[in-house]
């Protein structure tokens, strides 16, 4: 019995990567199946993560932008070979490698997820994230898949609605989702943790590799570069007197900036996120491994796709961490998080994660997937 997970495993994007790893493990432990991650290469990606990226709208854009990207190339080259290491090392990656979904098969279970895996502002209206490719008698499950956002125009409804017939379980990441596509798809559809808050937390212990730098710092997540973030993180470290090291894939220099981290690989992300004494994020899993260590912190919502944070943070009774105006934090602004009662939603949280997969997977016949863990 094999499964595969079909996910956004090849972006050199930390939580797109450690959401990966973690439901291969979490797969692993609940049942006694091969689990490797689908080797898709998805034209999408592929572009978003060239080490040179162009415009070639015209000659002079070209120009323009081959020698914008020249000053960025050394630590990309330093991030890609980091982020491929793990990927061999870490992940069980397919050893066949696939463009396109046709010739994807041999997988008795198919597992699309999670993230932003049906957004269609990211993946377009391609349909091979419900699976459309996968043989009939294989089974096919939507794990914490996100669309991105808390609502859905028509068009994009509708298309959720033709795609879903597809699948035999869905869980999503987001209650908005749930509502969503429980609405249009006529299935029974659950809510859900991302992999990486499920899976057991020492599973990160082992991927640590250290990053070189010493002494105490705040850390700063930023998927994009936001100024806010920015100044939020100064704040902050005015008050607890220690400098801002900042993990983000821009170059502009900035005031509040005591070190600027653009070429590391997941493992010494996991050991800047532990280390760190506060963190400052405007990402969703950069808020998911702030609450997996336990670390006192703050988001600062995407304008866009700030759902996904409100309602991971809503859930865990974390609502006072979600930041729109900095002027919040002043003297005044509780800085230490009591995680107690955030302990004990996430553990219950997890087990209704777990519940679902093992429902999914006793269904799929997928020997071990009854086993108690």
């Amino acid at each position: 019995m094999k499964i595969g997970i079909l996910t956004f495993h090849d972006a050199d994007n930390y939580g797109a990567v450690l959401q990966a790893y973690a439901l291969k493990e979490q797969l692993k432990t609940q049942t006694a199946a091969e689990v490797e991650i689908i080797n898709y290469k998805m034209p999408f990606i592929i572009n978003n993560y060239r080490l040179i990226a162009v415009n070639n709208s015209s000659f002079r854009s070209l120009i323009k932008s081959f020698f914008s990207s020249l000053p960025k190339l050394k630590s990309k080259i330093i991030k890609r070979l980091a982020f491929n290491s793990f990927r061999k090392q870490y992940m069980n990656i397919s050893p066949r490698t696939f463009y396109q979904t046709e010739d994807i098969a041999d997988y008795d279970v198919y597992v699309v997820g999670s993230d932003q895996v049906w957004n269609q502002a990211i993946v377009g209206n391609s349909e091979i994230f419900f699976l459309n490719f996968a043989e009939a008698h294989a089974k096919k499950i939507a794990y914490a898949a996100s669309i991105g956002t808390s609502s859905a125009t028509d068009s994009e409804i509708e298309f959720i609605r033709k795609c879903t017939k597809n699948l035999d379980a869905v869980a999503v990441r987001e209650s908005s989702a749930a509502a969503i596509v429980e609405q249009i798809s006529a299935k029974p559809v659950t809510r859900v943790l991302d992999p990486t808050l499920v899976a057991d937390a020492r599973i990160w212990n082992r991927l640590v590799c250290s990053y070189s730098g010493t002494g105490k710092y705040i850390l700063v997540y930023m998927l994009p570069a936001n100024e806010q973030v920015l100044a939020a993180a100064n704040l902050i470290a005015q008050r607890l007197q220690l400098p801002v090291w900042v993990v983000s894939n821009s170059h502009k220099k900035n005031k509040y900036v005591y070190r600027h981290i653009r070429d590391i690989g997941p493992g010494q992300f996991i050991d800047l996120c532990q280390r760190a004494e506060f963190i400052v994020t405007n990402s969703f899993h950069g808020t998911a491994f702030s609450i997996i260590f336990n670390k006192n912190f703050i988001t600062v919502p995407h304008a866009v796709t700030g759902a996904r944070m409100t309602e991971l943070l809503g859930l865990l009774r974390l609502d006072n961490r979600l930041v729109n105006d900095i002027s919040r934090l002043d003297n005044d602004y509780e800085l230490e998080i009591d995680y107690t009662q955030v302990a004990k939603i996430l553990q219950q949280e997890r087990q209704r994660s777990v519940e679902f997969l093992q429902n999914a997977l006793v269904d799929s016949n997928v020997p071990g997937s009854d086993r108690n863990e």
